[in-house]
């Protein structure tokens, strides 16, 4: 295999690089990097790219994207994301649309 372009929906628990190793054990000797980076519990799409098509890493990076998340409002963590403790807690103000 010279080169591909795999599009995995990635579970909460490995690591980005997690997945790169994964695809090195199974495809012995290829060159394996992926297109951005997911933390252990985020959950979507990680592009891994193999051989070749490596070199496109850069434009998948630089492109354009969107992403859809599930947000807790009103705490702070040390670490700013949920693996952390709470910090701080505040009340939230209205959040409802204007009419």
């Amino acid at each position: 295999m010279n080169e591909a372009l795999i599009i995995l929906d990635k579970n909460d628990g490995p690591t980005s690089f997690d997945m790169v190793r994964e695809v090195k054990r199974l495809v012995p000797g290829a060159k394996v990097g992926h297109a951005g980076s997911l933390d252990p519990f985020a959950t979507g799409v990680l592009v891994l790219l193999l051989g070749k098509a490596t070199k496109l890493s850069g434009a998948l990076l630089n492109a354009d994207k969107r992403y859809r998340a599930t947000m807790k409002l009103g705490s702070a963590t040390d670490t700013m994301d949920l693996t952390g403790s709470v910090t701080e807690t505040k009340p939230l103000p209205d959040l409802s649309p204007e009419v």
